[in-house]
C-alpha cells in the first residue's frame, strides 16, 4: 500500500523484547513532513527514530518516556552543538560541571541514544548468529 506511494516498509521481530516488531520505512520526506511524522508517532507508544538525509542531516528519536529529540547531525554522523547554544548551556550550569555534562548529553540526544541501543544490539546479535551457523 505505501509502495505506490513511494515507501518501501519492513517488519522485523524484536529480539530484545518478546512479541515485539521493528517497522522500518524508507522514503523521500521533507525536513517538515519527517518532524511531522515524528510528531505522529510521538503520540503512539513506540520507540522510534528518523533519519533525515539532507543539506543539513538531522536524526530525530522518540521514546514514551523521553519525548522527541531532534539532534543536528555533521557529515560524519556526529551531533552538532551550536556556538551559541553551548554558551547557553555554560551560563546555564552556573559553574556546575556536573550540570553542564547532563545538559551536553541531552543535547547531544544521548540519553535516546542509550535507551535505542538495545534495540540495535539485538539486531547485530541475531545478523550474527545468521552468519556464525
Amino acid at each position: 500500500m505505501m509502495r505506490g506511494l513511494g515507501f518501501a516498509c519492513s517488519w522485523f521481530s524484536q529480539p530484545s523484547r518478546p512479541n515485539s516488531f521493528q517497522f522500518r520505512v524508507s522514503g523521500r520526506l521533507s525536513v517538515g513532513e519527517a518532524q511531522t511524522l515524528a510528531s505522529s508517532l510521538a503520540r503512539q507508544p513506540v520507540v522510534f527514530e528518523l533519519n533525515v538525509f539532507g543539506e543539513e542531516p538531522l536524526l530525530i528519536v522518540g521514546h514514551p518516556g523521553l519525548g522527541v529529540r531532534q539532534i543536528s547531525l555533521d557529515q560524519a554522523g556526529e551531533p552538532v552543538i551550536r556556538h551559541s547554544r553551548l554558551e547557553q548551556l555554560i551560563l546555564e550550569s552556573n559553574g556546575n560541571v556536573q550540570e553542564l555534562r547532563r545538559s551536553l548529553r541531552v543535547e547531544q540526544g544521548l540519553p535516546w541514544l542509550d535507551l535505542l541501543e538495545q534495540y540495535r544490539k539485538s539486531e547485530m546479535r541475531v545478523k550474527g548468529m545468521l552468519r556464525a551457523v
